[in-house]
């Protein structure tokens, strides 16, 4: 009996030595070679004080196809987070978890269509998000609740035709949105309700041809709206501009070709 307890123990250590050892092998493959050559080791030799020594990983333009569950486990120090420029087609709901101190994130120039409603989940941290350049055509619900301290949010050339009330909730720092470049008809009156930061607001290159009396209400803070290559008649420009005007006085409207 002692001599099985003493094989079994010694199967325990050997397997507990082996996990500790593993490292960051077995990741996605452009995200261990990034790891390994940021950190000048093996992937076998990274440990977990290393991972924490990170505070930036650029990975843009590496044609990454997919990545997995776990890429980013132990990155909690990661401040920047640049996915830009690949073949992602989607991503994994818990992909982000853990990176709690993170500020910027890209995820521009991809082949996403969808992001998943838990994916932000815990980034409180977040500042900047780029989703510019995607194939985004709607927004899954309360998908940006919880990114409290968030202040650019970039939506630039994807495919929406439409938003829903609510689609920006949660994000009550927000100061720049970018809007530009998609297929939008019209806006919910309520689209903007909890934005009472916003400061820009980028909506030219669009089909919008009228918006609702009263959208800008609680957007006090406006500075800029560039409402440049719509469908917009003098007319309606007019009725926005004095709307603007009673709300933020020193905003200005630009309706650019």
């Amino acid at each position: 009996m002692k001599k099985i307890l003493l094989i079994m123990i010694g199967i325990l250590i050997f397997s507990s030595l082996t996990v500790q050892a593993a490292g960051i092998c077995g990741r996605s493959k452009q995200v261990e070679q990034k790891l390994g050559v940021l950190l000048n080791k093996s992937c076998r030799d990274v440990t977990n004080a290393d991972l924490l020594s990170i505070s930036k990983l650029d990975l843009m333009g590496l044609a990454i196809k997919k990545l997995r569950s776990g890429d980013f486990a132990g990155l909690g120090n990661l401040e920047i987070l640049n996915l830009e420029n690949n073949k992602l087609k989607k991503l994994p709901e818990d992909l982000f978890a853990g990176l709690s101190k993170l500020k910027f994130l890209s995820l521009g120039h991809n082949n996403i269509s969808s992001l998943k409603a838990g994916l932000f989940k815990g980034l409180g941290q977040l500042n900047t998000l780029f989703l510019a350049e995607m194939k985004l055509k709607k927004l899954a619900p309360e998908i940006f609740l919880g990114l409290d301290k968030l202040e650019n949010l970039n939506l630039r050339f994807n495919s929406f035709s439409q938003f829903k009330s609510g689609d920006f909730a949660g994000i009550p720092s927000l100061k720049y949105l970018f809007l530009e470049y998609n297929g939008l008809k019209d806006l919910p009156l309520d689209l903007f309700k909890d934005l009472s930061k916003l400061e820009w607001l980028f909506l030219s290159h669009n089909s919008i041809k009228q918006l609702p009396a009263g959208l800008f209400a609680t957007t006090k803070s406006l500075v800029t709206v560039r409402l440049g290559v719509n469908r917009l008649g003098p007319a309606e420009l007019d009725k926005i501009r004095k709307e603007l005007n009673e709300v933020a006085p020193t905003a200005t409207v630009w309706a650019e070709l």
